[in-house]
């Protein structure tokens, strides 16, 4: 429910006025993108509150990748590969590295087979976020030349245990 809500907040704050989808709304875009960005992770901040950190983002990743032209239509395109990469390493490193517990993910049950499934589920949605930012930074790929290529690198890596001689 704070997902959907968030969703359909952010699609009025973020969409509104950019009918036209040009360089101008381009730019606008980046700028509610960042800001809203920034302020969730003001207001959601401590551990009690990373299912809402988790909702507000993943429904704000969402609106980002509903409609790509801003990523090619802009004025910054080094703005937008940072945004894109700094959300996907908050992901990466805030979010998607706790328990599914955690952050509010599936239903409360301790059959870890659902658990696992849930996190598969968001994985799938989460990538196909990933391939509609790359889609469309490749192919406008000779704007985003000298700024980097999005990847949008979501997922956290393996764990890795040294052996402390």
């Amino acid at each position: 429910k704070e997902y959907e809500t968030e969703r359909d907040r952010f699609m009025k704050s973020c969409r509104s006025g950019d009918t036209l989808q040009n360089t101008h709304s381009g730019n606008m875009k980046i700028i509610r993108f960042r800001r809203e960005y920034e302020s969730l992770k003001r207001i959601f901040r401590g551990e009690s509150k990373l299912p809402g950190r988790f909702a507000s983002l993943l429904a704000l990743t969402k609106v980002m990748a509903m409609d790509c032209y801003w990523i090619h239509d802009n004025e910054d395109p080094e703005e937008v590969t940072k945004l894109l990469n700094s959300v996907a390493k908050y992901f990466r490193t805030s979010i998607l590295n706790k328990s599914n517990d955690a952050i509010g993910l599936g239903l409360a049950t301790d059959d870890s087979k659902l658990k696992e499934q849930a996190r598969e589920a968001l994985y799938k949605m989460m990538n196909g976020f990933k391939n509609a930012f790359q889609e469309a930074s490749a192919e406008y790929g000779h704007y985003m030349i000298d700024c980097g290529e999005v990847k949008f690198n979501f997922k956290p890596g393996k764990s890795r245990k040294r052996n402390r001689k």
